[in-house]
């Protein structure tokens, strides 16, 4: 009796490792490798490598982080390139005047990109949310979206998920507190990704346009 009760308590154990690693595999596992399959091939480091598009979207990051100026001195590299004629700057506005679009439209001025050039949209609150809009709001079929290496795979496989032909750019890495959390949350985010298109998920203020799509210098 005693050795009955010890197997089925090893068979428990069994039965739960293996629920465990299914449920892990299914719900964490497979959609990061299902976001880094589906992206790899659309995701450059090299501006040299990128395809030409009629707009870069740059996505937002912390007003003045170390992040969101890589970003905006990618958007910057293809713009000076050529390989694109405007920036979309994209993310959140806290309606003070210092949110991230407000930073990242003063930061392009003041690096000499002219104002007819920048586009800015503060209802971007997240990645699907810019993507979504650069399509749908501001019409544009084709782009570039420019972010760092450990986010530009979930964002380009949303981008071309919902019809914008996408490639990604990556900005350079940081080093920083608040960097290194992003890139171990990201691991969780793309699972979240995969939800949000199974789902239809659409944006935060869906197709309404920005109330202000530039910004006067300052």
């Amino acid at each position: 009796m005693q050795s009955t009760g010890k197997q089925r308590s090893v068979c428990f154990v069994k039965w739960v490792f293996v629920l465990g690693l299914t449920v892990f595999c299914g719900i964490f596992l497979g959609p990061n490798l299902a976001v880094f399959g589906l992206s790899s091939s659309h995701v450059e480091a090299d501006v040299a490598e990128v395809t030409e598009a009629p707009v870069a979207v740059i996505l937002g990051a912390g007003p003045g982080s170390p992040t969101l100026d890589a970003r905006l001195d990618a958007g910057l590299e293809l713009f000076r390139a050529g390989v694109v004629d405007r920036l979309l700057v994209s993310g959140g506005s806290d309606g003070t005047g210092y949110g991230e679009t407000e930073y990242m439209w003063r930061y392009l001025r003041r690096k000499g990109v002219d104002a007819d050039a920048i586009l800015v949209d503060s209802l971007g609150m997240r990645t699907l949310d810019s993507v979504l809009r650069a399509k749908r709001v501001f019409g544009f079929e084709r782009a570039v979206v420019v972010t760092q290496g450990y986010h530009a795979y979930r964002a380009v496989f949303l981008a071309r998920w919902i019809g914008l032909d996408a490639r990604a750019y990556v900005a350079g890495d940081v080093d920083s507190p608040e960097f290194r959390y992003s890139k171990r949350r990201e691991w969780l985010a793309r699972p979240r990704a995969m939800a949000d298109i199974i789902v239809g998920k659409e944006a935060r203020y869906g197709d309404q346009f920005p109330l202000l799509t530039n910004h006067p210098a300052k």
